[in-house]
């Protein structure tokens, strides 16, 4: 049974460092950035030659920007700069929604694209100073990653619009690398690093789950327009939901290191985030996922029911609260609006994943028609938007790629993402018992992810002309994935 995966006298690391002592610093800080931002806002109401509808907005842009310009000289300071670092592709989630409309969109737009330049520097500061020791294998996958990125690149010359490429191509080929040295070189001996990720990963999820739940409330508020839509606009539902998958794993290992008592209650943080973010995926996928990690983490099979009851209460309770008042049931009969019930149970199902009920696989038809146009090195970043039916992204991580980087980059992002899955899978049987139990909560997790970027959205690196969104926190969440070997190792014993 997998139960039986603990042994009797496996225990978890307590780590020495609480998990207050982490974040005491960078809470200072951004308490100081917010500071800072309110008498920005206060002086300069109409910075940059914004109108912002309320003082709101600017004071919370202003206490941003003020942050973003702390965090590049702290990374002398290795627990803040370390949290601060990772948070930032959080925080640039919430900062473009408030941007909103009234900057210019996508990779036009510097303020939206700011957020990755402090990150890239501050992430080349503090590789220098850890100076990560690199292998040869690490650098010959480097080049290629590097080489595969150039072609995507100089494919979209005359495809896509020029600033749209550049950015992609310096969010893949730049800040990817850089993520890798910079979790290498932080993932110390000690093991301290990897708690301090975990850190900042725990509080990123909480923030991520419970500000998309704030939105949705904010947006189906909102009148004037259809609220489903507006909701769904709002919260960039699809895109979060990849990025908690990727996280849920590092929230676990934290809630093990730290307080094992938490996992229900970040359970159902997760649930609630899928029930206003109004993803089919997400509630096909999320409570299944949840029920695994239950049986797999506790030692008992009562622990894990009183664990799920006490996460559904909470939803449960929630929804009764506010499901009247902004009518959650209607909007959710509303994403099935297809008659499921005359299909039947399994071809129901079978027509989902196919995506024929939400127009997937027209979608998918156009990467498909885009990459038998360049197959080998395909048609470049952003392509897609430029030459398809005018979405960023083919609403699959396979179809997009092909579509955009050809064979040559479908053999790069498979190879490297089959590569880790085998190391990992091979690794379990030679795996402590204490650490076992988590790796097969991250395969889960992973298979999860896989089956949602593959049916409902590629969020890896979002980027887009058109939209407000432009973020890399898939691509980092996914990065810092390849070391969960390292992360367990560090962090659990027997």
């Amino acid at each position: 049974m997998i139960q039986g995966c603990w042994l009797r006298g496996v225990a978890l690391e307590r780590s020495e460092t609480r998990l207050v002592e982490f974040l005491r610093e960078p809470f200072l800080i951004v308490c100081v950035a917010f500071t800072v931002g309110a008498l920005l806002a206060g002086f300069l109401p109409n910075v940059f030659g914004f109108t912002f509808r309320s003082s709101l907005r600017n004071w919370l842009i202003m206490s941003v920007l003020t942050l973003l310009v702390i965090i590049p000289f702290l990374y002398r300071r290795r627990s803040a700069s370390t949290v601060l670092i990772l948070l930032i592709p959080f925080i640039a989630q919430f900062y473009q929604i408030i941007l909103g409309w009234d900057v210019t969109l996508g990779a036009a737009s510097f303020l939206r694209l700011l957020p990755f330049a402090i990150m890239a520097l501050t992430l080349m500061l503090a590789i220098d100073r850890d100076r990560p020791e690199i292998t040869y294998g690490e650098a010959a996958g480097f080049w290629i990653w590097e080489l595969s990125c150039l072609l995507s690149y100089v494919a979209a010359w005359g495809v896509s619009r020029p600033v749209v490429a550049l950015v992609a191509f310096a969010l893949h080929a730049l800040l990817v690398p850089l993520i890798y040295l910079f979790v290498k070189g932080r993932l110390t001996r000690d093991g301290e690093g990897a708690r301090q990720m975990m850190a900042a990963l725990l509080v990123g999820f909480v923030m991520l789950a419970w500000g998309s739940v704030i939105v949705s409330f904010v947006a189906l508020g909102y009148r004037g327009s259809d609220s489903l839509l507006v909701a769904r606009n709002a919260n960039d539902g699809n895109n979060v939901l990849a990025y908690l998958l990727l996280a849920w794993p590092f929230v676990v290992l934290a809630a093990l290191t730290w307080n094992r008592k938490s996992i229900p209650f970040l359970a159902a943080t997760f649930l609630a985030s899928v029930a206003l973010l109004f993803s089919r995926g997400g509630l096909a996928l999320v409570p299944p996922l949840m029920i695994v990690t239950g049986l797999i983490i506790a030692r008992r099979f009562s622990t894990t029911v009183v664990a799920l009851s006490v996460g559904l209460l909470v939803v449960g309770l929630a929804w009764v609260q506010f499901g009247a008042e902004f009518a959650l049931v209607e909007l959710w009969a509303l994403r099935f609006d297809t008659d499921l019930g005359a299909l039947g149970g399994i071809p129901a199902i079978v027509t989902v994943l196919l995506g024929q009920v939400s127009g997937r696989a027209e979608i998918w038809s156009e990467g498909i028609r885009l990459f038998m146009n360049e197959p080998i090195w395909g048609n470049g970043f952003g392509s897609f938007e430029a030459l398809g039916p005018g979405f960023s992204e083919a609403h699959s991580l396979l179809f997009t790629t092909l579509a955009e980087r050809g064979l040559i980059g479908f053999t790069v992002v498979y190879g490297l993402l089959g590569a880790w899955l085998l190391g990992l899978l091979f690794g379990l049987r030679s795996a402590q018992p204490a650490v076992r139990p988590y790796l097969l909560v991250v395969v889960a997790t992973f298979a999860c992810w896989f089956v949602f970027v593959h049916a409902v959205s590629s969020a890896v690196v979002v980027i887009s002309e058109k939209g407000f969104m432009v973020n890399i926190l898939g691509a980092m969440l996914l990065v810092m994935l390849f070391f969960t070997k390292d992360f367990a190792r560090l962090s659990i014993r027997a």
